[in-house]
């Protein structure tokens, strides 16, 4: 069957339609500014007068204060979770004035420097259903160009025993790589890294809220330099940054939303060191990036971008995926970032969707387009190109590659083109898009 569906694709997306060229005129920035605003707005009104939460105004303020006005989820969600973090430990400390941040990160160091005993484990079922639409997003979607149909069906299939999709048992949530959440939460040289990373962040964190000063390095750099001075070799390291940031990946900073991880986290020292560095990397990655014009989420000595990029997990779960397909699944650098990649673009198909044959608006928006500058367009075009950014990196590490994001971003921006007769819809989809139209600026064939 899989056989049948791949090959109707590959034929499918050869398929000639008239069209017209419709580019984007607008440059990176403001693509990126575009989309940012975009997912901000949905959680924060920008009129101050009608900020929904409190913590919202501290937010906004300091952020004023120190010449950075516009909002940004990342940042609005650190503040809610110091909030959560907070009622775990039954404090009645909120986020809604600068001392108050300040004391309840206090608190937060206080609970990290205090050894526990209680490390949470998480426990996952097995459930046929979720396996079978990781399937369907994953496996069937667009070999048809960048790989042969053997590499594809053999990597992606790797990609998926690796990921093994299953629910947190005693939720409804679905993750990946859950054993590798548990890992870095039980393992001891994670959790050396961990807690000194959290209190490094502590440290950025405050030095902001005090002084508006920001991080010179990255989090990718932070990591290494932290487990380097703890007495691990430069190979140990790389794999424990990768490690980290592979767990981070999975929720991002949405850690401390959950039902399940927020409780469980927060009864440890390792556990909050963890949920702390979920939400703080997204605040400094706003921080930074106004005040220097660099990014504290991503790797600068790889990636050089004007972009103020809001889901840094996606980057760095492709990342972890590539390298690990290179590293412990056997596939060539080339295989290994193009399956990674492809995984991306199905899962951007795909997101949002409980069946994949039922598509919801944000499918729906993007093939019905009427311009590349809608911003679905753009959100799909920014989500893909940063999944390759990191599918390239778990591959390119050791390399000293430096890319020009802001090229690849363009060439991108420009790629795609609205068809007049639009029959089928995954073809649509990847006219518009224009998935695979930057990739080998990022891996050369």
């Amino acid at each position: 069957m899989k056989f049948s569906v791949l090959v109707f694709f590959k034929f499918l997306f050869v398929l000639t339609i008239p069209t017209v060229c419709m580019s984007s005129s607008k440059d990176v920035k403001t693509w990126c500014e575009d989309v940012g605003m975009n997912i901000a707005s949905k959680d924060i009104d920008l009129d101050t007068s009608k900020l929904k939460y409190t913590n919202h105004l501290i937010y906004y303020d300091l952020f004023k204060e120190y010449n950075t006005p516009k909002l940004s989820s990342g940042s609005y969600y650190f503040f809610r979770s110091l909030n959560s973090i907070a009622r775990e430990y039954n404090s009645t400390l909120r986020a809604t004035s600068k001392e108050n941040s300040l004391a309840m990160l206090e608190l937060i160091k206080v609970k990290i420097e205090t050894p526990s005993l209680n490390v949470p484990v998480f426990k996952f079922k097995d459930t046929s259903d979720l396996n079978l639409d990781y399937n369907k997003r994953f496996i069937p979607l667009a070999c048809y160009s960048v790989l042969s149909f053997i590499d594809c069906q053999r990597s992606l299939e790797y990609l998926l025993s690796i990921a093994n999709p299953k629910m947190v048992e005693g939720t409804a949530n679905e993750v990946i790589f859950g054993n590798l959440l548990n890992k870095v939460l039980v393992n001891k040289d994670h959790q050396v890294v961990i807690k000194l990373l959290a209190k490094s962040l502590i440290k950025d964190t405050i030095n902001f809220i005090n002084n508006g000063s920001t991080p010179s390095d990255d989090i990718y750099k932070r990591i290494l330099q932290i487990a380097t001075i703890s007495g691990f070799k430069l190979a140990k390291s790389e794999e424990l940054a990768f490690d980290i940031l592979g767990a981070y990946s999975i929720r991002g900073a949405s850690f401390f939303s959950d039902e399940k991880f927020l409780p469980e986290l927060s009864k440890s020292d390792v556990g909050v060191s963890f949920l702390f560095l979920a939400s703080a990397i997204s605040f400094l990655d706003k921080a930074k990036y106004h005040k220097r014009r660099e990014l504290f989420s991503l790797p600068r000595g790889y990636l050089r971008t004007s972009c103020l990029y809001g889901k840094p997990y996606h980057f760095w779960m492709a990342a972890y995926i590539s390298r690990t397909l290179m590293k412990d699944g056997g596939f060539n650098k080339r295989k290994s970032f193009l399956a990674t990649h492809l995984s991306g673009v199905g899962y951007e198909v795909a997101k949002k969707t409980s069946d994949f044959n039922m598509r919801d608006s944000y499918f729906k928006n993007i093939i019905e387009s009427e311009s590349l500058d809608d911003i679905d367009v753009k959100n799909a075009k920014i989500d893909i190109v940063f999944n390759s950014f990191g599918s390239g990196f778990g591959v390119s590490y050791m390399d000293k590659v430096v890319l020009d994001g802001d090229a690849i971003l363009q060439e991108n921006f420009q790629s795609g083109y609205l068809s007049w007769v639009r029959v089928f819809d995954y073809q649509t989809w990847m006219e518009i898009v224009a998935p695979h139209s930057h990739i080998n600026m990022i891996v050369k064939p």
